[in-house]
């Protein structure tokens, strides 16, 4: 087969797995309700605004009389990259889950293809082929590519500098785009440093003669440079609090006595905790088939690499020929069989190695686990090209391969797509279905979106903070600019509802327009009623609430039901006594 017909067959197998993965991504995105931390992200990211109702976890900006510059540049509990991304999107295709889960799912399409690109320059394009469709259709990484999270952007960024980190091993001039992508992908999330002490390895195992190129320190240079944002930001809370943000206080032990409730890490436990929990966690957030198939290919890696040492110290000891120098990396590299111990084999073996303690330092929680998913997924597909060579008929692997990439396909559908999941967790769908579930709010917050369209509040309110009081004043001139008709109207919510939903579907009108939003317990107990009526509130809407006065006064709900067809929500309109 000619050199340019391999490259346009690789293309197009390639393009064919990116488009099919592509419609899997995209289908009912916007379905299910914004349950997780997604809604933290996408609510501070409509205005680039640090405030999120944290009552536990009080932002920078709930303490300064006027938000410095040096504030905007970063977050109290992330960094900004992703929140910067969800805005533009947002800015783009409206307050939609659609928009601030679309660069999810760009970045995780874009994942697939380095995963590809990585598996052709450890081993093979075939180990590239089968490591990017069983990561395509994994139910970890579909799930990961369909939520506004940091870790789908973080991943490929953070595979983005693996791939120039294995390229610089040849060529040093790689090492430029790894500084870049790993600065960039600090800034999406912190976690993908724990690619940094991989990278150090494989150098000391592989080309130590590069921790003095000039390449290698220019990276570092680009690093901090493109991280400069975080620096800065942390170097001014310092100067001026006494610590750092809040994910860089809680690892270098930083009393603060403001963020004393941790609630992220303390479900996650403690260290004998995470040990204990991260292999059922592993295998809750993951299809029990695709990690067998990446543990077996980690035991003949493993295998291999025994072999190869065993091997070499052999025929150094005897002084048998057949050793060679390895004319790309400098290294030595021993023939088994069809296959090398090489570079692929190293890294993969110390990439496990590095992530597995991260893991349980940070933590095992479902998100994290999906940093592991492209190094499961290529130890997987070497699994399969082995095979293949061992049973000498690439077709009859071949096959294999598309069926259980259909599998996987199925069971990811029947976990994080489908309304209601089908048959027994473990085996036909995943624990992460609980993630994804759609009881209804995406449904109210249509109707919300609905009813206020074209309008504002005539008595906004918000909190005594100053940028809020600030961002009030701009959303009321912007409101009158706009010609949107005034309206004295509340809504009135039960306690007790999801905590992420409450902050996506309502908390959010209060920061950004000054809806009046409260809660039953609030609204009757807390003094709200009084207030709103002293303002000028005239009507309500009671959503799941007030439903006996409702009735005695003949006035009838309006049903929201969920996807399924059930009536998760009624709305009644009240109108406020004088």
């Amino acid at each position: 087969m000619s050199m340019a017909l391999r490259f346009r067959r690789e293309h197009f197998f390639l393009g064919a797995l990116i488009i099919a993965a592509a419609f899997f991504y995209f289908w009912h995105l916007s379905r299910p309700d914004v349950l997780t931390d997604e809604s933290s992200y996408a609510v501070r990211a409509i205005g680039m605004v640090d405030f999120d109702f944290g009552i536990q976890q009080p932002t920078p900006w709930e303490w300064a009389q006027e938000v410095p510059w040096w504030m905007r540049l970063s977050f109290h509990d992330h960094p900004p990259l992703v929140f910067l991304i969800q805005h533009f999107s947002i800015g783009l295709f409206g307050e939609t889950p659609f928009a601030f889960r679309l660069p999810s799912v760009l970045a995780g399409l874009v994942s697939v293809w380095l995963v590809y690109l990585i598996g052709k320059r450890l081993w093979s394009a075939e180990v590239g082929y089968a490591s990017a469709a069983l990561f395509a259709f994994t139910v970890n990484h579909v799930w990961i590519s369909r939520v506004g999270l940091q870790e789908s952007i973080a991943i490929a960024l953070g595979l983005a500098a693996a791939y120039c980190f294995f390229r610089g091993l040849e060529r040093p001039k790689w090492f430029l785009g790894l500084g870049v992508f790993l600065g960039f992908g600090f800034l999406a999330k912190y976690l993908v440093l724990g690619l940094v002490p991989a990278f150090f390895a494989l150098l000391l195992v592989w080309r130590r003669d590069l921790f003095r190129s000039r390449y290698f320190f220019l990276s570092i240079f680009l690093f901090l440079l493109v991280a400069s944002p975080v620096i800065i930001y942390n170097t001014q809370l310092l100067r001026n609090f006494g610590h750092f943000d809040f994910q860089f206080s809680l690892l270098f032990h930083q009393n603060v006595p403001e963020w004393q409730a941790r609630p992220g890490q303390e479900s996650l436990g403690d260290t004998a905790n995470r040990i204990r929990h991260f292999v059922p966690w592993l295998l809750e957030a993951n299809s029990p088939y695709f990690l067998a198939l990446a543990v077996l290919g980690m035991l003949v890696i493993l295998v291999e690499l025994i072999l190869s040492y065993w091997s070499l110290l052999a025929r150094q000891i005897l002084g048998a020929g057949g050793v060679t120098r390895h004319s790309r990396f400098g290294h030595w590299s021993l023939a088994l069989g069809s296959s090398s111990a090489g570079i692929g084999h190293w890294a993969l073996a110390i990439s496990f190695l590095v992530l597995f303690p991260f893991l349980v330092f940070v933590g095992p929680a479902y998100r994290f686990l999906t940093i592991l998913t492209p190094w499961l997924a290529l130890a997987a597909g070497y699994f399969f090209v082995r095979a293949g060579a061992w049973l000498r008929s690439p077709r009859v692997v071949s096959l294999a391969v598309a069926l259980v990439v259909l599998g996987e396909a199925f069971y990811a559908a029947n976990s994080v797509i489908v309304l209601e999941p089908q048959g027994n967790m473990p085996l036909a769908h995943s624990r992460i279905s609980r993630e994804t579930r759609s009881l209804g709010y995406n449904e109210l917050e249509s109707f919300i979106a609905k009813e206020l369209a074209g309008k504002r509040p005539e008595i906004g309110i918000t909190f005594d903070f100053p940028f809020a009081q600030k961002i009030l004043r701009e959303s009321a001139r912007r409101g009158e600019a706009e010609g949107l008709e005034a309206v004295p109207w509340g809504i009135v919510y039960p306690d007790g509802i999801n905590p992420s939903a409450q902050l996506w579907v309502l908390l959010r009108r209060i920061t950004y327009s000054g809806w009046p939003v409260t809660t039953v317990s609030n609204f009757k107990n807390g003094g709200a009623e009084a207030f709103w009526q002293e303002i000028g509130v005239k009507k309500i809407y009671a959503i799941n609430a007030f439903e006996d006065e409702a009735q005695t006064r003949g006035i009838a709900p309006r049903e929201i039901k969920d996807p399924a067809g059930n009536v998760a929500f009624r709305v009644y309109e009240f109108a406020l006594a004088e």
